[in-house]
């Protein structure tokens, strides 16, 4: 009984000992390994630590985004008041240009000089044994009559075909517009204080509105 009661004794004053951390310079033992002062002094220059906020996203980069975008349908009369207003600013865009609004509008080549009726019939049907088809417009037997050779998406392909001809030999050829009355303002890169511009005038326009530029199929 005695030595049951001795052991006792020796074990609290042991786990006493252990809580106060008289051990832990001897056997490197502590009840306090957890407690935030130990870790504290466990770390090197631990005054020097310091939590930081989050950096902040960078702001979104200042400079313009240019984009192509078209404007209308306007007539004639309304796209030359827009052109005059853009060219007098100072944000005015580098280029544009007039596209037809209708969507079957075409760019066509033109034969003519014909004296008369006659000269331009012998002229188709000369084609014709060419193997080349032609159309007559105007009134026939006038000054302005002429053959239609061909038809054209766009201004670029109806002059590579004028110069195809002309290489040929043929001469009086001619360039013709398509005939649409109305026509979309198309411009290549406005930035976002351009495209406002256009938008404003556009929407100071019977009819005007802006969208971007298609996509070529």
């Amino acid at each position: 009984m005695r030595t049951l009661v001795a052991l006792l004794l020796l074990a609290n004053l042991g786990f006493f000992a252990l809580a106060q951390g008289w051990l832990q310079p001897h056997v490197g033992l502590s009840t306090h390994h957890q407690r935030e002062p130990q870790r504290l002094a466990a770390q090197f220059n631990a005054e020097s630590v310091r939590v930081l906020a989050a950096a902040a996203p960078a702001p979104a980069s200042a400079a313009a985004v240019s984009a192509c975008l078209q404007a209308g349908p306007f007539s004639a009369e309304q796209l030359d008041s827009i052109e005059a207003l853009l060219a007098a600013t100072p944000r005015n865009p580098a280029s544009w240009r007039r596209l037809p609004a209708d969507a079957e509008a075409e760019w066509r080549l033109l034969l003519g000089g014909f004296a008369d009726g006659a000269a331009l019939l012998s002229r188709q049907q000369a084609l014709r044994l060419e193997g080349v088809d032609s159309e007559v417009v105007g009134e026939a037997g006038t000054s302005s009559a002429a053959l239609l050779l061909g038809r054209y998406p766009d201004e670029a392909a109806a002059q590579a075909a004028l110069a195809q001809w002309q290489q040929r030999g043929q001469q009086l050829l001619s360039v013709a517009p398509p005939m649409a009355t109305l026509h979309w303002l198309r411009v290549e890169q406005a930035d976002e204080a351009l495209r406002r511009q256009i938008q404003a005038l556009a929407g100071a326009t019977p009819g005007g509105s802006v969208i971007p530029c298609p996509v070529p199929r």
